[in-house]
């Protein structure tokens, strides 16, 4: 098993541990390494036999691992058919025709199998059939790049929003700032014109030499 292989591996590991962890890996790309977790989950010998001997764990733990997984990370009811069956975008034809093999081998209602086996193989081969042919290939793949332009021209929208009403709370504050700014200048010289004025007229206030003079010289 390479290096790559063992990325889903470990992370299957993981999550077993921490079920927890199913949203954040969920939002993330698919790790390397999805089909040797398949193949265990469909009973092959070999994989599951290098991922114990790999992990020290044991074959029972490594199986109910790689089957939560997928079921938490591949076989959702709104993911997309790629992720659906573990592969990339990019993936070939051949690669997907290998996922759904062992997909189903692990998944087909013949096996007597639980309800969710059933609902999931349903979804498998829905992906399947979206996937192998080209041309329909080509529209599903148009399709989610305009979905994934959506979200993007959403939050665009959004950060222009945002931004225009900042900038209207500057322009408010920034006149509601002139109009205090103003005010108290106002304030400030009628105060000191009524000091003065007070000054000038009561001849019980000791007129500073200054104002005396000033007085004298209109008197």
């Amino acid at each position: 098993m390479t290096s790559t292989d063992q990325q889903a591996l470990h992370l299957a590991l993981h999550l077993a541990r921490s079920p927890r962890l199913a949203r954040v890996i969920r939002d993330r790309p698919l790790p390397g390494g999805v089909l040797p977790l398949i193949r265990i989950a469909a009973g092959s010998h070999k994989p599951l036999s290098d991922a114990t001997r790999l992990t020290g764990e044991d074959a029972e733990a490594v199986k109910a691992a790689a089957e939560l997984f997928l079921q938490q990370n591949l076989l959702l009811a709104n993911g997309d058919h790629y992720r659906t069956l573990g592969v990339s975008a990019t993936a070939s034809r051949e690669t997907l025709a290998e996922h759904v093999r062992w997909l189903m081998k692990w998944l087909h209602p013949d096996r007597d199998r639980a309800a969710w086996d059933s609902a999931f193989s349903q979804r498998v081969l829905d992906a399947w059939h979206e996937l192998k042919d080209p041309e329909r290939r080509a529209r599903y793949d148009r399709s989610l790049s305009a979905k994934s332009v959506a979200p993007f021209a959403c939050r665009r929208r959004q950060q222009r929003r945002w931004l225009k009403s900042r900038l209207r709370r500057v322009a408010i504050s920034g006149k509601s700032g002139d109009r205090i700014r103003r005010s108290q200048v106002l304030i400030a010289l009628l105060v000191f014109t009524a000091g003065i004025t007070i000054v000038l007229l009561s001849d019980k206030i000791i007129v500073p030499p200054m104002v005396r003079f000033f007085r004298i010289g209109h008197d």
